[in-house]
C-alpha cells in the first residue's frame, strides 16, 4: 500500500523494550490490514543501539511498517511535549489518523482498524476526533474540567493536527486539544454572550474499548516521585489555564470553526487571516471579501477564576501530602477538600460571571467589508519557546531554562536534566523545519516530508 493510503499513524515514546513489544504483537495479532498502519518510535539516544537492533529485527519478522527516531532524553515525561512534535513531524503526509500513544498501550480488539477505518471523511472538512480513553464520555461545563479530565489517547485526524500546528508545547498534549476543543463548543460569539455562535463538537465518542493498558499508565512510580510529579503536573495546568495559553488554544479552536463554515457554506478559494495585534481572524470569500470576523480575545475572568481554582487545589494537595503520612489521612478526607474547592469556584464563577456579561456585552468588531488596510499575513508560526513560560520554564536571553521550582522537585525525585542549549536546540527543532534523522532512511517518504515542511 502506497504512503497515501495509510489510515493510521501510531507515535510512540519509549523507553521500555518489553512494553513496546506488548504492543507491536497486539498490532500484529489483531490488526486486519497492517500495510494502512504505520508504527513511529521515539527512543533516547542512550538506548539507541538496542533499540535500533530490536525495531530492525521486528520490522523484519511482522512486516510492519515500523520507523523510529531517537534524540537525548531531556528532561524526561516533562519534556515529552518535545517528542511528540517530533514523531508528529515524521507523520507519513498521505496519514489520515494519528494517534499519540504510550508502550504500555495494547490493541486488544480483533479488526479494530476497521472499527478506526468507519469514521474515514466522517466530516468532509476533515476536522474531528475520535474519543477512545475511559475518559470517552465525559462532559465539560468549564475550563478546569476539560485539563484535568480530558480524553487522554484521542484519535485526530491529519487535518486537526495541522490547523493546531501539531500536539503543542504541554507534557500533557490532551490537555491542550481538550481546551481547543472546549472553546470550539463555545462557538466564534462573545465570551460576554448568554448565547453561542457557530458552535460545533467534533469528539466522536467511540464505545467499543479498542484501546487496553492504558489505565495503568505511571502507576509503578515510587512515593517521592508521585508527589513531585502531582506538583509539577499542578504547575504545569496552572500555566496552561493561563491567559497567554488559553488565548492560543481558543485561537486554534476559532481558526477550526471558520474553516468548517467554510466549508458549510460553500466557499472556494478562501483564506483566513490573521490579525494579533487585535485577536482576531478574519474569513476572506474568492473575491478578498470578509465572510465572517472573529475575535479571540479572552475576558480576564475567564481564566481569573481557572488559576484561583488551581492554587487552591495546588495547597489543598501539599497539605494532603503532608498530612498521609502524619495522620494517616485518607479518601474521605480528599473527598472533602475536592468537594469544597468545587463549590467555592463554581460559587465565585456564578457571582462574578453575569457582572462583567452586564458590564459589556458585546466585542466590538469592525462590520466595515472594505476596510481591510489593517489586514496581516497569516501568522499561526510562533516559536514555542516564547510560549512554554510558566512554574517549570521561564526565558533567559534566548534559551529555555527549568526553573528553581522545578530543579528542585527533579532533585528530590532524581528525575533526568539536561543543559539549557540542549533543550533550546530541540525546541526549535520540534517546532521548525529543520532537518533530523528518521530511520530506516526511505527516499520517497523523505522527500514528500520535505516538501510537506517547505
Amino acid at each position: 500500500m502506497s504512503q497515501k493510503e495509510l489510515l493510521l499513524s501510531l507515535l510512540i515514546p519509549s523507553r521500555r523494550i518489553k512494553q513496546l513489544e506488548g504492543l507491536i504483537d497486539s498490532l500484529k495479532e489483531n490488526t486486519r490490514d497492517t500495510s494502512r498502519i504505520e508504527l513511529i518510535v521515539k527512543c533516547d539516544d542512550d538506548q539507541l543501539p538496542e533499540y535500533q537492533e530490536y525495531l530492525t529485527r521486528k520490522r523484519e519478522e511482522t512486516g510492519l511498517n515500523i520507523r523510529w527516531i531517537s534524540t537525548p532524553r531531556l528532561f524526561g515525561v516533562f519534556t515529552m511535549w518535545i517528542n511528540i512534535q517530533l514523531l508528529w513531524r515524521a507523520v507519513s503526509p498521505g496519514s489520515y489518523f494519528v494517534l499519540a500513544l504510550t508502550d504500555e498501550g495494547r490493541f486488544p480488539v480483533k479488526n479494530w482498524d476497521d472499527e478506526i477505518a468507519q469514521y474515514k471523511g466522517y466530516y468532509p472538512d476533515n476536522i474531528f476526533r475520535l474519543r477512545l480513553s475511559i475518559a470517552r464520555d465525559v462532559n465539560y461545563y468549564n475550563i478546569n474540567q476539560a485539563i484535568t479530565m480530558p480524553d487522554c489517547f484521542p484519535v485526530f485526524t491529519r487535518r486537526w493536527l495541522e490547523l493546531t500546528e501539531g500536539f503543542g508545547d504541554c507534557w500533557g498534549a490532551d490537555a491542550i486539544h481538550e481546551s481547543i476543543a472546549y472553546h470550539m463548543g463555545r462557538g466564534t460569539g462573545s465570551f460576554y454572550a448568554f448565547y453561542s455562535r457557530n458552535p460545533r463538537f467534533r469528539d466522536l465518542v467511540i464505545n467499543k474499548r479498542l484501546l487496553g493498558g492504558i489505565d495503568d499508565f505511571a502507576k509503578d512510580l515510587k512515593a517521592d516521585e508521585k508527589k513531585a510529579r502531582n506538583l509539577l503536573t499542578y504547575a504545569e495546568w496552572k500555566r496552561v489555564v493561563g491567559q497567554a495559553a488559553q488565548t492560543r488554544y481558543c485561537m486554534h479552536a476559532r481558526r477550526m470553526l471558520l474553516e468548517i463554515y467554510a466549508h458549510e457554506n460553500g466557499l472556494k478559494d478562501y483564506k483566513i487571516v490573521h490579525k494579533p495585534r487585535s485577536k482576531r481572524l478574519v474569513l476572506l470569500d474568492h473575491v478578498d471579501e470578509p465572510r465572517l470576523r472573529v475575535s479571540y480575545k479572552l475576558p480576564f475572568w475567564f481564566t481569573a477564576i481557572a488559576v484561583l481554582q488551581f492554587n487552591l487545589l495546588e495547597k489543598y494537595s501539599d497539605l494532603l501530602f503532608r498530612l498521609r503520612y502524619v495522620l494517616k489521612v485518607r479518601r474521605m478526607v480528599i473527598w472533602h477538600v475536592l468537594r469544597i474547592n468545587k463549590a467555592v469556584c463554581n460559587a465565585v464563577v456564578t457571582k462574578i460571571t453575569p457582572v462583567f456579561t452586564i458590564v459589556k456585552n458585546v466585542i466590538p468588531i469592525n462590520q466595515n467589508p472594505r476596510q481591510r488596510t489593517d489586514f496581516e499575513d497569516i501568522m499561526y508560526k510562533k516559536k514555542l519557546v516564547g510560549v512554554n513560560k510558566g512554574a517549570l520554564f521561564a526565558i533567559e536571553g534566548q534559551k529555555l531554562v527549568p526553573t528553581a521550582f522545578m530543579l528542585k522537585n527533579i532533585k528530590k525525585a532524581q528525575f533526568v536534566t539536561c543543559s539549557a542549549d540542549e533543550l533550546t536546540h530541540w525546541v526549535e527543532v520540534a517546532f521548525s523545519d529543520k532537518p533530523f534523522v528518521i530511520e530506516p532512511v526511505i527516499p520517497e517518504l523523505n522527500d514528500a516530508l520535505e516538501k510537506k515542511a517547505s
